[in-house]
């Protein structure tokens, strides 16, 4: 495997967004449970769809955006900022499905807790659904827990209502619970 190279930008490099492919696919849906493993979770088999949601990676004054390189070829980003819970929020994070299970997501990680340690955040933070599974084992296996679902975030887009759940993970520096 060769190197990753993850390097801070102020824009995505022509055409990567339009190159790759950063969709995945869902054969269902996960019944998330606090305090339990994902592969304890109740799943709900769906006929399989590939599902693309759109990104939009920015930097803002208080973020930066940092891009994953493998062969000098761009195949992830990864978009933080400094939330109001002093958490650095990852805002998005994608690896394009060619280069998934490369250790692309990994390094992305790893330049974000850099980031929120040299801003002395609380740790890292971040949403994604009940369907991308794939995801939420990366998370999971990183460190993440589980610390919030939401099964109305999504009501307002009819699509999607019945089924996307919302899940939020924490990667907290302090392994001391404050209540």
């Amino acid at each position: 495997m060769s190197e990753i190279v993850i390097e801070r930008i102020t824009d995505l490099p022509e055409g990567y967004l339009e190159n790759n492919d950063f969709t995945f696919y869902v054969e269902q849906y996960a019944q998330p449970r606090f305090d339990t493993p994902l592969e304890q979770w109740p799943m709900l088999p769906v006929v399989p769809f590939r599902k693309n949601y759109p990104l939009a990676p920015f930097v803002n004054d208080e973020g930066d955006t940092f891009l994953a390189r493998q062969r000098g070829v761009a195949v992830g980003h990864i978009t933080l900022s400094k939330n109001w819970n002093d958490y650095t929020l990852i805002e998005e994070v994608a690896v394009s499905r060619q280069a998934r299970r490369r250790g692309i997501g990994t390094a992305l990680l790893n330049a974000a807790q850099q980031w929120a340690r040299e801003r002395d955040t609380a740790g890292l933070m971040l949403e994604t659904q009940n369907n991308n599974l794939t995801a939420c084992r990366c998370y999971q296996r990183y460190g993440f827990t589980l610390g919030g679902i939401d099964r109305l975030l999504y009501r307002g887009q009819p699509d999607i209502a019945d089924h996307e759940i919302a899940l939020f993970w924490y990667f907290p520096f302090n392994n001391q619970v404050g209540y």
